[in-house]
């Protein structure tokens, strides 16, 4: 087998793992998610070792087929300024828009979002890193690695938009419908600050914080209502409209 055929199988087998089975494997664990503190704490560790092998396999195929994190936007932005200051606009626009949210929601989607929320003090510590990590992964596997593989072989900037946001949307199910519909408008809004100016490091800053901000403020709507947990005792809280993290 030749060298070109074996970087082929692994680039489109890490193309398949981003863009099919990351999204079936979301849909189908969250039918068996357990609500409690170490179940949460769990999910927190499982995601991140996802996400890195994940990102580690697409450098890995990168390399194999002659490029690097840089072919793929992993670089400055070309309009550092615009770029960054668009970004953080989105992000207030979120914040802001989840600050006006009514405390009455959906209590499915409540419920969903209870399951990967920092309801305490020892979820933060696990949280943090999480949130850091869907910055620069997710950003790197959905907006970098899927985004231009796709591009490459349709030949089409716009295809491998529309294609990588509905993976990372879907990726996503675990948030239920209502999760799904917001990530990929988020989603959508980091794919077009790639093709405006080429750079991941906009969208990673914007995804974390993001992540962050919106853990803060489902916390502040949230943990007061949670007593301290032990073991795998259930976290019970109001009902929230508060858009999770991502």
């Amino acid at each position: 087998m030749s060298s070109a055929t074996v970087a082929s199988i692994v680039l489109f087998a890490a193309l398949i793992l981003v863009l099919v089975l990351a999204p079936a494997a979301s849909a189908v664990l969250a039918r068996f998610a357990k609500p409690g503190q170490r179940a949460k704490h769990a999910r927190y560790a499982r995601s991140m070792l996802i996400l890195w092998a994940m990102t580690w396999l697409a450098i890995y195929a990168l390399r194999l087929w002659g490029q690097t994190p840089a072919d793929v936007g992993w670089r400055a932005p070309t309009e550092p300024a615009a770029a960054y200051l668009v970004v953080l606009a989105f992000i207030g626009l979120l914040a802001a828009a989840a600050l006006r949210a009514q405390r009455a929601g959906d209590p499915m989607y409540s419920d969903r979002i209870r399951l990967i929320a920092p309801l305490t003090p020892a979820d933060w510590f696990w949280y943090v890193p999480v949130a850091l990590t869907a910055g620069i992964c997710e950003e790197f596997l959905y907006r970098g690695y899927a985004l231009h593989v796709v591009a490459d072989i349709t030949h089409n900037l716009w295809v491998g938009v529309i294609v990588s946001t509905a993976a990372f949307g879907l990726a996503h199910a675990y948030q239920g419908a209502r999760g799904v519909i917001g990530t990929t408008i988020f989603g959508l809004f980091f794919a077009l600050v790639i093709a405006l100016w080429g750079s991941l490091w906009p969208c990673m800053i914007g995804h974390a914080l993001q992540d962050l901000i919106g853990g803060w403020l489902v916390y502040r709507r949230l943990g007061a209502h949670v007593e301290q947990p032990t073991g795998d005792v259930p976290q019970t809280a109001a009902a929230t409209d508060v858009p999770p993290p991502t």
